[in-house]
């Protein structure tokens, strides 16, 4: 009776104690948060490239903002945080950079030559940021609305001495460097010329190559919409043959916004247990600037600001992830003129198609009455006689535009809104870098464009 009585009283006793230890535990943790064991953080990286994207396409984008749609642009949000700086952007032995030069300095924290590709002038290969994810676990996509083999995504996921090595680049991509995700333009560089490619000349499909990989494949906006981010860890998305088109031109495609492919890569990369780092660029910014097209440009920026709007919600909610918003280069020096109003802000957004697609609808022979017809369809205008032999007469081809009415009509539209333009090129204006997260504090002060890859790198080092 005693012994049951002892036994009794042992395991009240014991309860009793595991019940105070508990509560001392928990106690503890509240008391000490830092010293209760927290769960590994996912580390994110998102970089958001605006190629040819300088401050006037900038501040003409905010004006449009303010003085048409009455709201603000997201990237102002973003600037407001306070981690905002510039930085320069010469290449190695130049002055203004290219695309690759600048993808380079962006991805790897090195200087190369224009044309070169992650790598010395030399050949020594410099480890891309993309790179250094992978190696540390974690997902990695690649968004573009040039060819996904173009300089600023290659910089990220490819080595090479020559950007045009399109075909190696892809099979870079895909089967050695394995970027997770991969969407934009550039189908051709990835099916042999037999079956309408036309920049590989072998007898590879890698497309083919890709779904063995695992990869799901889609081509249309409608494809991608439909995707299960949970069954598609590995995604190419080829939009075009080529590049993507014009935002302007878009709604005549089966192509799918940068906001939509923008927010899709997240939806699948978020998945992944061990972070993953993001490259989005906003393309056809640059190409527009070449063709000096005012309301092509600000459409692109518009649809860059809303993919910045997409990831600047979900840094907010992931605030382990770094956050950089930045351009590779300046392209065409484009400004508002003295004299110009809100209401050539109205006009310049009035337009609905691009002059690339304008003269493809104009034909040749060009005459004044296609012309004409097709200017009053598309733009808020009536060309005078005097804009219409302007266009005709005077065949000056360009460097960047192989039809010289396209540079022309061009010229005629940007007086109308009294946007003025000083090059056809790139040029070495110093550019815009801010971001939300850690590490985006040190982007304050004025840099060079490599320490924008340095950041990153230091970023995706840290334990």
């Amino acid at each position: 009776m005693n012994m049951r009585f002892l036994t009794r009283q042992t395991s009240k006793f014991r309860w009793i104690w595991l019940t105070i230890i508990t509560c001392l535990l928990f106690s503890c943790a509240l008391v000490f948060p830092d010293r209760a064991p927290k769960p590994p953080l996912q580390r994110n990286v998102i970089l958001l490239i605006g190629d040819g994207y300088g401050f006037s396409h900038f501040e003409i984008a905010r004006a449009v903002k303010q003085h048409v749609d009455n709201s603000t642009l997201a990237q102002i949000n973003m600037m407001n945080q306070g981690n905002t700086g510039y930085i320069s952007t010469p290449p190695e032995n130049g002055l203004v950079p290219d695309s690759a030069a600048a993808g380079t300095a962006l991805a790897t924290g090195h200087k190369t030559e224009n044309g070169v590709l992650s790598q010395s002038p030399d050949g020594t290969p410099y480890k891309t940021a993309l790179e250094m994810a992978k190696a540390r676990g974690m997902a990695t996509g690649l968004v573009s609305t040039s060819y996904i083999t173009d300089a600023t995504p290659a910089a990220f996921s490819a080595h090479s001495p020559t950007r045009s090595a399109y075909a190696n680049i892809a099979e870079q991509q895909l089967l050695i460097t394995g970027v997770d995700v991969m969407m934009g333009g550039g189908r051709e560089d990835f099916i042999p010329e037999s079956e309408s490619g036309s920049r590989r000349k072998d007898t590879r499909n890698l497309l083919t190559e890709a779904q063995a990989a695992g990869y799901t494949i889609v081509s249309t906006a409608a494809e991608l919409a439909r995707i299960d981010a949970a069954h598609a860890p590995r995604l190419l998305g080829l939009f075009a043959i080529h590049t993507m088109a014009f935002e302007i031109d878009r709604a005549t495609t089966n192509e799918p916004s940068l906001a939509l492919m923008t927010q899709k890569a997240l939806d699948v990369l978020r998945l992944q247990p061990k972070g993953f780092f993001l490259m989005v660029e906003g393309a056809r910014i640059d190409h527009a600037a070449h063709a000096n097209d005012a309301a092509a440009v600000i459409r692109d920026v518009l649809a860059f600001d809303e993919a910045v709007r997409i990831v600047y919600q979900f840094a907010r909610e992931h605030p382990e992830t770094l956050l950089i918003v930045t351009a590779d280069h300046e392209t065409g020096g484009v400004a508002l003129n003295y004299g110009a109003t809100p209401d050539h802000l109205r006009l310049l957004m009035e337009q609905q198609r691009s002059v690339e697609a304008m003269m493809k609808e104009v034909g040749k022979p060009i005459t004044a009455g296609a012309l004409q017809s097709v200017v009053r369809r598309y733009t808020p205008f009536t060309l005078s006689d005097e804009e219409v032999e302007h266009v005709l007469a005077q065949q000056r081809p360009t460097p960047f535009l192989s039809n010289w009415a396209s540079d022309l009509l061009a010229g005629v539209l940007s007086a109308r809104y009294n946007v003025a333009w000083v090059s056809r090129s790139h040029t070495g204006e110093p550019l815009f870098a801010f971001g939300v997260g850690p590490g985006a504090e040190k982007l304050r002060g004025f840099h060079d464009n490599t320490y924008i890859g340095k950041i990153i790198a230091s970023f995706l080092q840290e334990e």
